[in-house]
């Protein structure tokens, strides 16, 4: 999966759901292990997980893409309200919203089912890029009709901390590319299963361009599992909470360089008050 933002190739990446009865069809669809087998940051991916598995939107109907008005997807978003999609800056900052389109609904982009909606407002963090490249890289894209009655829900609180313990099982999402480098973004949703990382792997892998009050970072130290091109603006899910926004990387699924995401609860203030307006 991925898309363009993301890493100095582009945004990226894929998503996924709630982790109670949806854990179930999530952890025996993508294969992977289960959500209590015990996680440290230098566990690998089971191999039938790298670059994920086909999942449907019937499991993840807050999942959406975001598009150019003829239908070119480009970017991943996640519904957090009937009108409103949570995504990454780099996806909207330079498009006017007349511009964008999300597509919800869809398992495959290329069918004729689900409902395509007009953007008619953007907000984009006023300090994207500021201190760091894709720092506060958060979005909130208004439509013109409801797109699902299941929105994801944000960590709101201090006890939502918890949710990014260095191990903690996560699902992303997306349309975008299935390798770095790899041919076009595939028709079907993909998913896979990443863990949590610390602080400290993210810094060593990125130095001063990795700000833990801002980013997070998933996946697998030796890499295999990761968005890519494509995937930029969809959620990272844990818990049934959308933690984090893929942001960006150093290409995909490489060995010591984890992807990065937008920490969701840093902006919880800004974004609830977007998405109420």
């Amino acid at each position: 999966m991925g898309n363009t933002a993301r890493r100095r190739g582009g945004p990226r990446r894929m998503v996924r759901w709630v982790w109670s009865t949806a854990a179930a069809v999530v952890v025996a669809a993508l294969s992977v292990v289960p959500a209590t087998a015990p996680a440290s940051a230098s566990d690998g991916p089971d191999g039938r997980v790298v670059n994920g598995q086909p999942v449907s939107i019937e499991d993840f109907p807050w999942m959406v893409a975001v598009a150019t008005p003829s239908g070119q997807p480009f970017c991943g978003g996640a519904v957090v309200a009937p009108q409103k999609v949570l995504t990454a800056a780099h996806c909207a900052e330079k498009a006017k919203a007349n511009d964008l389109r999300v597509i919800a609904g869809r398992t495959d982009l290329q069918s004729e089912g689900g409902i395509v909606a007009k953007v008619v407002r953007t907000w984009s963090h006023p300090k994207f890029h500021d201190p760091t490249p894709y720092s506060n890289d958060v979005a909130v894209l208004t439509v013109d009709q409801d797109l699902s009655q299941s929105a994801l829900r944000m960590p709101t609180r201090d006890r939502d901390r918890r949710l990014y313990d260095a191990g903690r099982k996560g699902v992303i999402l997306g349309w975008g590319r299935t390798s770095e480098g790899g041919d076009a973004s595939p028709r079907q949703l993909m998913g896979a299963m990443v863990s949590v990382l610390s602080d400290r792997t993210c810094e060593k892998a990125y130095g001063a361009e990795y700000l833990p009050d801002r980013m997070v970072c998933a996946g697998y130290e030796r890499g295999g599992t990761d968005a890519c091109q494509g995937d930029s603006g969809g959620p990272l899910v844990v818990d049934n909470r959308v933690i984090g926004i893929i942001s960006w990387g150093t290409g995909c699924a490489r060995p010591g360089k984890p992807g990065v995401y937008a920490r969701v609860l840093t902006y919880s203030r800004q974004l609830s008050q977007e998405i109420q307006q």
